[in-house]
């Protein structure tokens, strides 16, 4: 590239970039994963050779629309008696009538989500269980919850998930080395849009010239 050829040629920046990530990808496989890298990664990505969180919960719902601004201070009040009452005791009448579930079996978090919303299933995580909480929120309004139990994801052998997790080590070290070398390569060179004269991109690829050039 300090000979100017990628300035000649689009095919010729496409073949050295290909070269460059071929370099990268040979040096990254040179060097097994540890099992350090291993574990880390495992430990950063729970779900992916693992069995999935579960949760079982209750519910009362409390209805912004229907109650306005009393709705927070219902939704406190009834917190109230629903803990006066325990975990176990009917709900009925203490809520506002809604299509959602009043209870959900034990199940993977990613159904509370789909139930009730993303952040609903996000408070819910951090519930601790066996007492009524709340209020929550959700995109529906607001909830009294009860999460009957939980269970942590389980662990993986390692021994039998280490190949696969080394590709996956792999890999995310590949693209790391590649954006390292491209950011290092971006100091010695200055990244041009040609545009045309009345200033509207022409759709080409940008050209990639020697630094203090345009």
């Amino acid at each position: 590239m300090a000979a100017g050829l990628d300035r000649d040629d689009t095919v010729i920046r496409r073949r050295l970039r290909q070269k460059v990530e071929f370099l990268v990808e040979d040096a990254s496989a040179q060097a097994p994963p540890t099992d350090e890298e291993v574990r880390a990664w495992l430990a950063a990505h729970p779900r992916a050779f693992g069995g999935e969180a579960r949760v079982a919960l209750r519910q009362v719902f409390v209805s912004p629309s229907r109650r306005g601004e009393r709705a927070r201070p219902d939704a406190e009040a009834i917190l109230a008696k629903l803990r006066a009452l325990g975990p176990d005791a009917p709900t009925d009448g203490l809520g506002d009538p809604t299509l959602l579930p009043e209870e959900l079996p034990p199940g993977p978090d990613e159904e509370v989500a789909r139930t009730f919303g993303e952040g609903f299933a996000k408070s819910v995580a951090e519930l601790p269980p066996g007492r009524w909480q709340g209020p929550v929120e959700s995109t529906y309004g607001l909830h009294l919850v009860l999460v009957r139990e939980r269970a942590a994801a389980p662990t993986p052998d390692l021994a039998l998930v280490r190949p696969m997790v080394a590709r996956e080590v792999l890999a995310e070290r590949r693209t790391r080395e590649i954006r390292a070398l491209y950011e290092k390569l971006l100091t010695k060179y200055t990244v041009s849009i040609e545009m045309p004269r009345d200033g509207a991109p022409t759709g080409a690829p940008a050209g990639v010239a020697a630094a203090g050039a345009r």
